[in-house]
């Protein structure tokens, strides 16, 4: 006779388990409570509670598009210090740091004018590239300069 009530509370357990994922709730949860606590005592819960949203809203991990690379690396520091991280990790991170973040963009040279790195066209006066042999505005064919 115990064995069957106890077979019918986990059964029970189950049904409000059941009516719980029918709600939008876990259902390994609601089969716990069910069963820690009367499987009636559970529905009426569950009846008077209104209905979830089906999912665990999860934290979304900080934006990096902004960081730059000595942020980044300085949060790595700063996860070492604390115990999150083995000096492998560290320095496989840097490396990888170095391959994946975008590089900074390369200063400009100094007193470059574009006449060092161009000549005028003959015929329109566009500025091409010293060894062309075509003009790329006029289509003008050219003799090459002497380097």
């Amino acid at each position: 006779m115990l064995l069957v009530v106890f077979l019918l509370w986990i059964a029970f357990g189950a049904v409000v388990g059941m009516f719980a994922s029918s709600r939008g709730r876990d259902f390994a949860s609601w089969l716990g409570i069910g069963l820690l606590i009367s499987p009636i005592v559970a529905i009426v819960i569950l009846a008077v509670i209104p209905e979830g949203t089906g999912h665990v809203p999860v934290a979304q991990p900080p934006l990096l598009d902004s960081a730059t690379a000595s942020d980044l690396l300085e949060r790595v520091e700063k996860l070492f210090d604390r115990g999150a991280l083995t000096p492998f990790d560290v320095q496989r991170i840097k490396i990888l740091a170095a391959r994946e973040l975008p590089a900074p963009p390369p200063k400009p040279p100094a007193n470059i004018t574009p006449e060092q790195f161009t000549r005028p066209c003959p015929r329109c006066g566009g500025l091409i590239h010293p060894q062309a042999t075509t003009c790329m505005h006029c289509w003008a064919k050219l003799a090459k300069q002497a380097a």
